[in-house]
């Protein structure tokens, strides 16, 4: 807890579940928000978001940089993963990040999607780790 109140650091709160993660950053909802918005666009994520900004969506990820990446996603490819982020205010100056990555895999090409181990790429430590480092914090 000492850690969530000195200046420029960040702690993992919780693991709720497979594919969700917690962590407590010492900086502004706006500045987390634009942090995590950068992370996931660099990882073939396009962020869709709140106006308010408490939650921010994705849609699934970019696995082919080509128009036909679709095709990839709905049925030639064998994973596809989205991501669901809330951000609330913590104690001043404070922000809690939940990230749920939702991970779709299937055997084969004419298989159905079904839910799968999430590639560590994609794992919700990986991107709450990618956001830290965003933020400059230690």
């Amino acid at each position: 807890m000492l850690c969530s109140l000195s200046l420029g650091c960040a702690e993992v709160v919780t693991k709720p579940g497979p594919g969700t993660a917690e962590a407590l950053y010492a900086a502004p909802r706006d500045r987390v928000k634009q942090a995590v918005i950068k992370v996931l666009t660099a990882n073939g994520y396009r962020v869709n978001g709140d106006a308010s900004g408490g939650t921010l969506t994705t849609g699934y990820r970019e696995e082919i940089g080509s128009i036909t990446n679709w095709l990839v996603v709905a049925r030639f490819g064998i994973t596809r993963s989205r991501v669901r982020v809330d951000l609330a205010d913590g104690a001043p100056q404070t922000t809690l990040v939940t990230l749920e990555v939702l991970h779709d895999s299937k055997d084969g090409l004419f298989s159905s999607w079904g839910a799968g181990d999430i590639p560590l790429p994609q794992s919700p430590d990986t991107f709450l780790r990618l956001i830290q480092n965003e933020l400059g914090l230690l």
